[in-house]
């Protein structure tokens, strides 16, 4: 081959090349892993989030809403402090609380306001991880920002998408003046379509998630969720057919080394067979935001009042009460046996009562036998 022909091959190689690099998409697998990683950020970190919440009933419940949080996060650990209000029926039914997870258990509790200190509280020891990781991706407190939704055990969206068969890539889209990258695939827990921006550190600034059929929700297929009734009334209940959850109007801001969402907006709509379909809109606003902080002692710790009644939600149904020790939560009350320490006193009491009755049956029937029996005399 002559210099002249070495020459031209190598440039129409090169000109392949360029043309190859040009129209070749970003690896979907190292683009779903730098969005879990960008969301991950907030796993060690501190912020304020206030929730604006529009919820769409067919009956006087309140509608208008608001949640104002301090959302503290420590890996496994958690705590969630802020305040409840009704904007639209008083102040009456408003109340502060605190939901908290560290490595022994998830506690949580309620006070109304006007109200000095808790009275009651909710425990979990061996679901703690369940119902810590259920209350991290509620809506109420800015999940979805973070790629989590409800009902879909405690998965970010794009790791279900990573683990789907079938999971596709279409044609880039502009949202916010910054190209996205569209990702769209089957899952177990319906189809999702994702918009990451790499532009902005691969985060996720816009996803729908539409369940239908099969689809699950808490391990549930959607067709085999209880019927339900968003009015409460027994004639209103519908079985559930489709929830199309929607994550729009994101804004990203960059805070230290990290991409993060600190605007957005959550709609969840509730579809049901001949019934009217439920939405519920959550506008999300984030401040204050700090990554990797310094937590101070006791910031995972229930501040619950010792002599507290709990409920443990490992065994819900048991029908034992427990008060709270500041660290554990101990017998109190069970359906059996009374108020605790109780139980051999009136096992005791439950036994001589019985004794005496079977003694007086027995007495009875001795002389009842004896009476029947003809009296025999000497001839």
């Amino acid at each position: 081959m002559n210099k002249s022909a070495l020459i031209a091959t190598f440039s129409f190689l090169a000109t392949c090349s360029l043309a190859v690099g040009q129209d070749m998409k970003p690896d979907m697998k190292l683009l779903l892993k730098r969005c879990i990683a960008a969301q991950s950020a907030v796993d060690r970190s501190s912020m304020k989030v206030t929730t604006e919440i529009t919820l769409d009933y067919p009956d006087q419940r309140p509608k208008k809403q608001r949640s104002e949080i301090l959302l503290q996060r420590d890996s496994n650990r958690f705590n969630i402090t802020g305040a409840h209000s009704y904007l639209d029926v008083g102040q009456n039914n408003s109340y502060s609380f605190r939901t908290l997870e560290n490595s022994d258990y998830y506690t949580t509790y309620q006070v109304r306001r006007g109200s000095e200190v808790a009275k009651s509280g909710l425990i979990a020891k061996k679901e703690r991880d369940k119902f810590g990781k259920q209350s991290l991706e509620a809506a109420i407190y800015g999940g979805p920002l973070d790629g989590q939704v409800a009902g879909s055990d405690s998965k970010r969206i794009a790791e279900m998408l990573l683990d789907a068969s079938g999971t596709k890539m279409r044609s880039q889209e502009s949202i916010s003046e910054s190209t996205c990258e569209v990702v769209e695939g089957r899952t177990r827990y319906g189809t999702i379509t994702m918009w990451i921006a790499p532009d902005f550190g691969y985060t996720c600034v816009k996803f729908v998630v539409d369940r239908t059929g099969n689809d699950l929700w808490n391990g549930t297929a959607i067709s085999h969720q209880p019927l339900w009734s968003p009015s409460g009334k027994a004639d209103d209940l519908r079985p559930i057919t489709r929830c199309l959850s929607v994550l729009d109007n994101v804004r990203v801001e960059k805070i230290g080394d990290h991409f993060v969402p600190t605007q957005g907006r959550y709609t969840e709509s509730i579809y049901r067979n001949r019934g009217k379909t439920v939405n519920d809109v959550y506008v999300y606003q984030r401040t204050d935001i700090l990554f990797s902080p310094t937590f101070a002692t006791g910031t995972f710790d229930s501040d619950l009042p010792v002599g507290s009644t709990v409920d443990l939600l490992d065994e819900s149904e048991s029908g034992v009460q427990y008060r709270w020790d500041g660290k554990n939560a101990e017998v109190a009350f069970d359906d059996y046996s009374g108020p605790k320490g109780s139980f051999e006193s009136n096992f005791t009491l439950f036994n001589l009562m019985v004794a005496i009755i079977v003694l007086a049956i027995l007495i009875g029937l001795y002389v009842w036998f004896h009476s029947r029996k003809p009296m025999s005399g000497k001839e």
